[in-house]
């Protein structure tokens, strides 16, 4: 990285030193050229003028006028310029209107004859004819540059006479380059130079104000990698480099304290998920217990109820009895006997009766036992959620400000970013997880003190039973005394007839009564073992909720165990 920002860094510079100093050295190139070109065109024009001086106006006029004879005179004079000044390469002599009346032997050279047209301008006629000299740009004659300079010639060499012809002198076009390449050489070889001294001085500046860079990246990278246990970098300087080192440190030391804080969150979320899960798959089997008890409960009130019908028939059969004893009274004594018979068997059934409503109540005892140990596991479980919930919100809130953290470090923290943002999800899927199990452990709450009411009132019913059914114990022990009574004593048997029939009818009521109590209660172990059924199903996605969290607190763990900070 620090060679690519060195290389290009120096590029930039290079390139526009380099354009900076092309575009100055063109422009002083251009402007020293035209600057040359004027300089040579007021030489010329100034040479032209002068040399007018060594042309004979008698023998140039007769030229002029056609004769012939004075062309040799008139070039040898002119030949004399550029032989003494050997920086001009032609002098030649045209009319007014353009055509060469004579010229020195150079310019025949380059293929313009005596007699040939020259093109003029009407700009170069027009200044010449006013008496002013006029000198070209570069143009070319024949593949050869040039650039000429005019003079007017006056008739006797007076200004204030007419213009007879027009002196013209040339320099070659390749003395104009050579003399701006001389006078902007220096400019030239130096605008090469700088760019060059430019690209190698930059180079060396900007690579040792990066040099600090490269320990940054490498801190940088073992950041990336999750190493966090480095040395500070160091703050050599109080420039953005300082700067930067300096928060870098910051950023590190912050994020290290951040996943610290998070692993240990993230080891108690999981211990305290093991211990939950534990606690569930118990409470599960607890559950199960009181179902089983549940089921076997049922099975006891259902035989109690065919008890006791037995024992309302019997009741109904010992009425008959007795309203035939009132018309039987000879029979007394059989009657008597039977009667003590089915008294023996209703004091049987009883008896009978009176166990398994014992055992019902034993039972319901138990089953009130345990759902109130139920509901106080419920209880416990709802305050470790509760726990669960606070540490996924402080893990939520460690997350947060280890995105904001990571978000002011930029490309620096966009590894951590990531992470950041995974722990912050993991966070708040734990507290949703914990949020549902506390909505379960409320129901199974609700629904635990909803049996332990069931059970009181089955305890309280069982309680009623038993001491109906003591007092119909009771009944069928007067009934047997009186039955023997009457077979010993058959005589009295009228007078206590009446007193046993108006018993007996009372036990019926009773034992009706108690026959309906008995339904109610089958009715409510029916419900009992349905919401059983229920409090299992709800337990069961419990330990399901508690495993999943259990798996996330490990996700977590692993997640953070990817830095290292020890």
């Amino acid at each position: 990285m620090k060679n690519n920002i060195a290389n290009k860094i120096t590029g930039i510079v290079v390139f526009i030193v380099f354009l900076s100093v092309s575009i100055l050295g063109g422009a002083n190139y251009y402007f020293g050229y035209r600057q040359t070109l004027t300089s040579a065109g007021v030489e010329l024009t100034g040479c032209a003028n002068i040399t007018t001086g060594i042309i004979d106006a008698k023998n140039l006029e007769a030229l002029l006028e056609g004769d012939q004879e004075m062309l040799s005179a008139v070039n040898q004079a002119i030949e004399w310029t550029v032989e003494h000044k050997p920086i001009f390469s032609t002098h030649y002599i045209l009319s007014n209107e353009g055509r060469v009346v004579a010229s020195d032997s150079h310019l025949q050279k380059i293929g313009v004859a005596v007699g040939d047209q020259v093109q003029l301008t009407a700009e170069a006629l027009d200044h010449l004819s006013q008496g002013h000299m006029y000198y070209t740009d570069i143009y070319e004659v024949n593949g050869h540059e040039r650039q000429t300079g005019y003079a007017p010639i006056f008739r006797d060499h007076n200004p204030k006479n007419e213009m007879i012809a027009i002196n013209a002198i040339d320099f070659d076009g390749a003395v104009i380059r050579e003399r701006t390449w001389e006078t902007n050489q220096a400019s030239l070889i130096l605008a090469l130079v700088l760019p060059i001294l430019a690209a190698i001085v930059t180079f060396l500046f900007i690579k040792k104000i990066i040099r600090p860079l490269a320990k940054i990246q490498e801190h940088v990278e073992k950041l990336a990698q999750g190493n966090l246990v480095l040395e500070d970098l160091p703050v050599e300087t109080t420039d953005e480099l300082g700067n930067l080192a300096q928060g870098f440190n910051q950023m590190r030391s912050e994020l290290k304290t951040i996943i610290g804080e998070v692993n240990q969150a993230a080891v108690q979320t999981t211990e305290n998920s093991l211990r939950v899960l534990n606690h569930s798959e118990e409470l599960q089997e607890t559950t199960h217990t009181i179902a089983h008890s549940l089921t076997k409960t049922n099975g006891l009130m259902t035989k109690q109820k065919t008890l006791t019908d037995d024992a309302n028939q019997h009741l109904a059969q010992i009425s008959d009895h007795v309203q035939t004893m009132t018309g039987n009274i000879r029979r007394s004594a059989t009657t008597a006997t039977k009667t003590v018979d089915l008294a023996n068997k209703g004091n049987q059934s009883v008896s009978q009766s009176i166990s398994h409503m014992k055992r019902i109540h034993h039972k319901t005892e138990e089953a009130n036992a345990i759902t109130r140990s139920l509901n106080q596991h419920a209880k416990e479980i709802d305050q470790v959620m509760t726990f669960i919930g606070r540490i996924s919100t402080q893990t939520n809130l460690l997350a947060l400000n280890a995105s904001i953290e990571a978000a002011r470090a930029q490309e620096h923290g966009r590894g951590f970013l990531v992470v950041a943002e995974e722990v912050r999800e993991l966070s708040v899927q734990t507290k949703q997880a914990a949020e549902q199990v506390s909505t379960l452990i409320q129901r199974l709450q609700i629904e635990s003190t909803q049996s332990v009411q069931t059970g009181d009132d089955v305890q309280s019913i069982v309680a009623e039973g038993i001491e109906q059914i003591n007092e119909t114990k009771e009944a069928f022990a007067l009934i047997d005394l009186a039955a023997r009574e009457a077979a010993d004593q058959t005589t009295v048997i009228s007078s206590e007839t009446e007193e046993i029939e108006k018993w007996t009818l009372q036990l019926v009521s009773e034992i009706k009564t108690v026959t309906e109590l008995g339904k109610q209660v089958v009715q409510t172990s029916q419900e009992t073992g349905t919401q059983s059924e229920k409090q299992m199903q709800t337990m069961s996605e419990f330990v399901q909720v508690s495993r999943n969290l259990t798996q996330l607190a490990d996700q977590l763990k692993q997640q953070v165990g990817r830095f290292q900070i020890h």
